[in-house]
């Protein structure tokens, strides 16, 4: 059965290069896979016994199915998946339920264990699961003082498959899923658990066989599950006290004398208040429906009408006999899939899962493949969208490579002008976090391609090794245009603390914020451009914030784009805009110390990590900040 083993640990081999990009961003950029991918070519299976079920060979082969189309359609990101292989989630030993079989696929966050340094799956607390069953449904909770070994009965949300794309409430608060974008899931059956999971059930005529009963057969069903909970609770207080007659005597006592009669007369004024109504569907106040204990106190909540505030309630099922017994049949009767819910912009690991099923699961073979056979007599299950996941998966693997591999010439450190880029991705070999990436535009009457930065989301460079000590780094910088008091906002960053720094390390950045004013603020004193460059050192001798302080007038509303460049030479650090220079390090200040000399930058330092920062401040009313963009940035040895 298992065909070979994924080592996931090689993936992430090698990934630290100096100080960039963060472990977490190389684990969210990385095609972790599979423990195991399963080939179940040749699989055979004898019949299955188990819990009062009877599995022919070909219902265990059908888990086999769910496991190769589940592994086919995501191949996990940012996480690693592991397969649970179930034999049956139904016990009709102990509740009569349609039979059912299927698989678990669970998908677990990586960290690096600080003991070890290996990278490993974050066990149990942190997994994103998905469920793949024939005859079995997400989300219904059993009523249990209902139900016994003659019935089974559940309660499901009042919202459920039929209103999903009708109701205006379910699709105001769910479409943000994007399950409601074209019509790839509403010819289906979907229902939603909570705006944290989703259903889809792939069944024939999208009419499940079950039936909702009526208040009168909930409370003929209440009298009788009364009467079972009081033999239980008298067998229970006779198990736990056993060595003591005298106390569980006294508790059936209490039972009999008190409680169970307190219930029937709470039960009978139930039936007294709906013996005009017994016929209506019932319609549950909660989700477990009644218990004894309810049924103990007076004013019994047992339906929505009970109580006293208008509220949606839960209607209570029970499966048809013949879905029973056919369950127990070769063909499913309906195929139940569930997953986890994830906005765009979420977790990583988190969002690929629902990424995958929201747009690579192929549903509709699957259907087919059940329901309408010779549609798909001889076709190999693929993904929907299987170039759109083919390409997300080839761009991530060369991500980081393009910037490792790439030969520069002679005399340049770094260089990228973002031209092997598609309008739309991340920059290859550059990392910020998956939330509010940066990608790659074109820019009106600007040449070239360049990068527009996510919102408070550092973007790096992928660099093979530290920079020189001597070095120029010059980039293009744009923003929008704008009306209010600025404009787009990027801070620059260059650090030289050691990789993986402690808190008693010491070192140097070099920071440049630069912000764009509007130009009609030039003669009022209120200009809010700003060239703002900084030296923070904690190395001896050269400790503390120096900075200096240049109203760009270059850099604009109207003059939306400038080129910046900062260079170090022997220990000096200056800054340039357009080619003039704006500051240099000899002559930064330093806040309440007028004789504090800023000695530059200390002797031997080695720039590990550069970040680029939209630190834009928000100030338009309507919400539409301008963007900031960067491009053609080069570093040269000096």
């Amino acid at each position: 059965m298992k065909k070979y083993l994924i080592i996931l640990f090689t993936v992430l081999a090698g990934i630290i290069a100096t100080a960039q990009p963060t472990t977490q961003q190389r684990i969210e950029d990385s095609v972790i896979g599979w423990k195991t991918v399963y080939n179940f070519k040749g699989k055979t299976y004898k019949p299955l016994a188990i819990d009062g079920q009877n599995f022919s060979p070909y219902q265990q082969s059908i888990r086999d199915s769910f496991i190769a189309w589940m592994q086919r359609s995501y191949i996990p990101i940012g996480g690693f998946g592991d397969i649970y292989q179930r034999d049956f989630t139904s016990r009709q030993n102990k509740f009569p339920m349609p039979q059912c079989i299927g698989m678990t696929a669970l998908i677990y966050g990586m960290q690096k264990n600080s003991r070890t340094g290996k990278y490993e799956a974050i066990a149990n607390e942190d997994h994103n699961d998905i469920f793949i069953y024939t005859n079995t449904l997400a989300g219904i909770n059993n009523a249990a003082l209902l139900s016994s070994t003659n019935g089974y009965y559940f309660t499901m949300l009042q919202d459920n498959y039929e209103s999903t794309f009708t109701k205006q409430s379910i699709i105001d608060a769910t479409k943000e899923f994007g399950l409601h974008d074209g019509n790839r899931f509403s010819k289906h059956m979907v229902y939603f658990l909570s705006q944290s999971w989703a259903t889809v059930v792939l069944i024939p005529g999208n009419k499940l066989p079950i039936e909702q009963l009526t208040k009168g057969e909930v409370l003929a069903l209440c009298e009788k599950g009364l009467q079972r909970e009081l033999e239980e609770k008298k067998n229970e207080a006779r198990h736990m006290s056993s060595n003591d007659p005298s106390y569980y005597a006294g508790v059936i006592k209490d039972l009999e004398e008190k409680q169970y009669p307190q219930c029937i007369k709470n039960l009978n004024t139930l039936k007294e208040k709906y013996k005009d109504n017994l016929n209506e569907p019932a319609v549950l106040y909660a989700w477990a429906g009644p218990s004894f204990a309810d049924f103990v106190n007076s004013n019994t909540t047992l339906f929505t009408e009970d109580w006293y505030q208008n509220t949606a309630g839960y209607p209570v099922y029970r499966y048809t006999k013949e879905a029973i017994e056919s369950s127990k049949k070769d063909k499913p009767l309906w195929i139940e899939i569930t997953w986890p819910l994830q906005k765009k912009g979420s977790r990583v690991k988190s969002y690929e899962v629902h990424k995958a099923m929201l747009r690579y699961f192929n549903y509709d073979y699957v259907y087919d493949y059940f329901f309408n056979p010779e549609k798909v007599k001889g076709v190999v299950y693929t993904p929907s969208n299987a170039d759109e996941q083919k390409a997300q998966i080839q761009n991530l693997k060369k991500h980081y490579a393009v910037a490792e591999n790439k030969v520069m010439p002679q005399g340049v450190f770094f260089m990228d002008d973002f031209s092997a880029n598609t309008n739309g991705d991340r920059p290859a070999g550059w990392s910020d976090s998956k939330t509010n990436p940066a990608t790659i535009v074109d820019l009106k009457n600007k040449t070239g391609k360049w990068v527009q930065l996510g919102h408070y989301n550092n973007l790096s460079p992928s660099l093979k090794k530290p920079l020189p000590e001597n070095f120029t780094m010059e980039f293009d910088v744009a923003t929008d245009e704008f009306e209010v008091r600025t404009g787009g906002g990027v801070k620059i960053s260059l650090d030289a603390y050691p990789t993986n720094a402690g808190s008693n390390s010491k070192g140097t950045v070099l920071e440049w914020q630069l912000t764009s004013g509007n130009e009609a603020d030039y003669n009022n004193n209120n200009y809010s451009g700003e060239a703002e460059t900084i030296i923070n050192s904690t190395i001896a001798g050269y400790e503390g914030k120096y900075y200096a302080v240049y109203a760009p007038k270059e850099f604009t509303n109207k003059k939306t784009n400038i080129h910046a460049a900062v260079k170090v030479k022997d220990g000096r650090a200056s800054f340039f805009i357009n080619g003039k220079e704006i500051a240099a390090s000899n002559n930064f200040k330093k806040d309440y110390c007028n004789d504090c000399i800023c000695k530059g930058i200390p002797p031997n330092t080695v720039f590990r990590k550069i970040s680029f920062l939209n630190n834009t401040q928000h100030r338009s009313v309507d919400g539409k900040d301008p963007n900031v963009y960067i491009s053609n940035l080069k570093i040269t040895t000096e």
